[in-house]
């Protein structure tokens, strides 16, 4: 008798009939669903749960985190895994608490960033400001205070504390009581096995290891998971980058084509359009002051009303246009230093 009976068999002469089938129905279900507004419902909660766990996560970096800038988040991230790295082969508890409060660093400043980041969203579209709101508007306090303090550089600082936090938790759990959980080559692993792992399971390199393995094209020994736990974990490391990438995608993709199209508004000639990005401009904060400052390069002549109207927006905009406005005073174009 089988010791590990398999739930459902799907394998045989009818297995491909098998697996289209299940397919169908899978999707004749979602259908029924989607039509009595159940996978709707769904959606919407699993939207309220990641915005709850983004709120929740800026607020925990808020309480412990908000007084380190990046370069700081960063030093301090690599020196605990250093000192958990070190320390893993004889005191593996050590390792395990060193990889959760890097993984906590990592994770709560990586929401932070996407916290701001929604909130920087908001006042594109106009909804909140960080300067002296509109009629209608709520002001946008997170953005205003730690704008400049989260951007990409602390995303990329977190991402590197996430790596590095998950590979020393991997690492201690296998000298601890995950042993039987990898499987490792005969030499032995060390931290770089399991960073490496952790990359390699990340962006899918195994598959391509695999192939080339598999064409006698190359032999590499590295470290695979074998125990549910650690494919559990892998999972949900996996998931969250998923997550993250794509809100940045999105997130790139709209503030880009959003604050291009607001400025090719405030240049067109009829009136109406004119006004609406004269008002929305502003909003934008900082982000807006290099993009409309470079658009007067394409400008072959400035109006009085144009004139007059970019010192206005600049000094809506608030304190923070001083940095930028430095930079480009030195600029080639005569119409850029003028404004």
């Amino acid at each position: 008798m089988d010791p590990n009976p398999i739930l459902f068999d799907l394998s045989g002469a009818y297995s491909s009939l098998s697996i289209l089938g299940t397919l169908a129905l899978l999707s004749g279900v979602s259908y029924l669903l989607y039509h009595f507004g159940v996978l709707g419902w769904v959606v919407n909660q699993l939207s309220r749960g990641i915005r709850w766990a983004i709120r929740v996560g800026f607020n925990a970096w808020e309480g412990s985190l908000s007084w380190a800038d990046w370069h700081v988040f960063l030093l301090v991230s690599i020196g605990l895994i250093t000192l958990g790295a070190a320390t893993v082969s004889f005191a593996p508890p050590v390792a395990l608490i060193c990889s959760l409060v890097v993984m906590f660093m990592g994770v709560t400043a990586c929401l932070a960033y996407m916290s701001i980041d929604l909130e920087r969203y908001e006042v594109e579209r106009g909804y909140k400001a960080v300067h002296n709101p509109l009629p209608g508007q709520e002001p946008a306090p997170r953005l205003a205070k730690y704008g400049h303090q989260v951007g990409v550089l602390m995303l990329i600082a977190s991402t590197v504390a996430m790596l590095g936090g998950f590979a020393l938790l991997n690492h201690g759990l296998y000298e601890s009581i995950g042993e039987n959980w990898y499987k490792v080559h005969e030499d032995g692993v060390a931290f770089d096995d399991f960073l490496t792992y952790t990359l390699l399971n990340l962006l899918r390199v195994v598959d391509v290891l695999d192939l080339a393995s598999s064409r006698q094209m190359l032999r590499v020994s590295f470290v695979r998971p074998v125990e549910w736990p650690a494919t559990s974990l892998i999972v949900v490391f996996r998931s969250f980058f998923t997550l993250v990438l794509l809100q940045q995608i999105f997130a790139s993709v709209r503030q880009g084509r959003l604050l291009t199209e607001t400025i090719t508004d405030f240049w067109n000639p009829h009136e109406p359009i004119q006004q609406r990005a004269r008002t929305a401009l502003p909003q934008y904060g900082a982000a807006a002051i290099s993009p409309l400052l470079m658009s007067l390069r394409s400008v072959i002549g400035l109006t009085k009303e144009q004139r007059e109207q970019l010192p206005q927006i600049l000094a809506a905009i608030g304190p923070s246009t001083v940095p930028a406005l430095l930079r480009f005073l030195h600029d080639p174009h005569e119409h850029v230093r003028a404004i």
